[in-house]
């Protein structure tokens, strides 16, 4: 008995002490408000800020925002619980011209919204240290709910966002999920589109000659492997072949992550110059089955070896390159004349032209050449396993300049299924304009 007292004479502290924290340490991690607001210097205005990925597992830092409100109506300004997908109300509804002060920690999300409408108007993520955050009169988010609304349903943008989709696809999620992400401003891709975002370091120097050097380069450093010149300045445009390039393995790591996947292919249709995203629309002109290479696709081993393969053939980092495009001809199928790189005007283009097209095939097959319609006489390539054909789609004094001698077409597989892939590179960084959005069609 007396063993047992003395042990409840510790315990009764300890338990007082744990309900003590199981009070106090909820509270200290959730946001406070205070009526007062000290004043900030304008250069600590809040900025809009990606929700983090994933939770972190640093100690949260401490955050002060000064809510202003700058409308001529009254606010509701909520904290945003990302871990269970609702928003909190936190203060009461803010009157124009007042303020309050929010004791939070960094990574916290607000948002901001009419009183009488319940219309979001705008949100942020907070960073460590002070902020002043200025709720102006928005005009191009007032009137227009798809203005800053979700196009995609709001559950799903809620389930994405919690998954990380904000910052791991900043471009579909802009575009479709806007409010959601608090990236009303990125929806238009006049902002999240600007060049000046963007890595504009050129794949090979920006001068005249430039592109013939690197065919040069190709030409003496592969004639031994079996390279053919089938055309060539000053008569016409580089066209070359090379037999081997592509290993069976590399044909088969490309295949097994992307046959499942082949759907009929599609042209590129108009471009909504608001979101600067372009329509995919199928053509009679184009009547094979694509599909491209993504995810655990790219991952692949011996995908990643053919993508090193293609760098060390064209000096130009994988940076520039989009994902592989698989494509499957039948019999009767084909792909009429065409040019792989079609200005898209009025719309930027982060990523500029494509500058090279690797085209790569993979089975043989009777017919399904690739042939050059423009040149005289015309220069037809037929399908071979493992044989790369490699041609530029600008000219060599302007990177920037279509070079309509390269047009092509896919002639009608007459035997067999033609399987083969496009490698395009691009003047500039392709990578990053294409996660943001900017390079055309969306691939869901």
């Amino acid at each position: 008995m007396a063993s047992w007292s003395a042990c409840a004479v510790w315990t009764r502290p300890m338990a007082a002490l744990v309900i003590l924290l199981a009070i106090v340490v909820p509270l200290w991690r959730t946001p406070h408000a205070h009526a007062r607001a000290p004043r900030m210097d304008a250069a600590k205005a809040g900025a809009l800020a990606p929700a983090p990925s994933h939770e972190s597992t640093l100690p949260a830092r401490a955050a002060t925002l000064t809510f202003a409100n700058q409308h001529s109506v009254r606010l509701d300004v909520l904290w945003d619980d990302v871990h269970r997908a609702q928003e909190v109300a936190l203060l009461e509804a803010l009157e124009p011209g007042n303020e309050r002060v929010v004791n939070s920690f960094e990574g916290h999300r607000f948002v901001w919204r009419r009183s009488d409408t319940k219309e979001k108007l705008g949100g942020l993520t907070s960073r460590a240290g002070e902020q002043r955050v200025l709720l102006n009169e928005q005009p191009e988010l007032k009137g227009e709910a798809s203005a800053c609304s979700d196009r995609t349903s709001t559950s799903r943008c809620l389930q994405m966002r919690q998954q990380g989709h904000c910052t791991a696809a900043p471009g579909w999620m802009a575009v479709n999920c806007a409010a959601t992400c608090d990236m009303c401003e990125m929806k238009s891709s006049a902002v999240r589109c600007a060049l000046d975002r963007f890595n504009r370091t050129t794949a090979i120097p920006e001068e005249e000659g430039s592109l013939d050097r690197l065919f040069q380069r190709i030409v003496a450093e592969y004639a031994p492997d079996g390279l053919i010149v089938h055309s060539r300045p000053p008569t016409g445009p580089w066209v070359v072949t090379l037999e081997n390039f592509v290993s069976d393995a590399e044909i088969e790591g490309l295949l097994v992550h992307t046959r499942a996947n082949l759907a009929r292919s599609t042209d590129q249709g108009a471009t909504d110059l608001a979101t600067g995203v372009t329509q995919k629309v199928v053509s009679s002109r184009r009547t094979s089955s694509n599909a491209w290479c993504l995810g655990p696709c790219e991952t692949e081993p011996r995908v990643r070896e053919l993508v090193a393969k293609i760098e060390r053939l064209t000096g130009i980092s994988s940076q520039h390159y989009e994902q592989f495009q698989v494509l499957r001809y039948e019999v009767g199928e084909e792909y009429m004349r065409h040019h792989d790189y079609a200005p898209r005007n009025g719309v930027p283009e982060p990523a500029g032209p494509r500058l090279l097209t690797v085209f790569l095939y993979f089975s043989d097959v009777q017919g399904g050449e690739t042939t050059f319609t423009d040149l005289s006489p015309p220069v037809s390539v037929s399908p071979k396993r493992g044989r790369a054909l490699l041609w530029p789609s600008v000219l060599s004094h302007d990177l920037h300049q279509q070079d309509t001698r390269t047009h092509h077409r896919a002639q009608p597989v007459i035997a067999g299924a033609k399987y083969a892939a496009n490698a395009w590179v691009h003047v500039f960084d392709f990578r990053t304009p294409n996660l943001w959005g900017c390079t055309g069609a969306f691939e869901d």
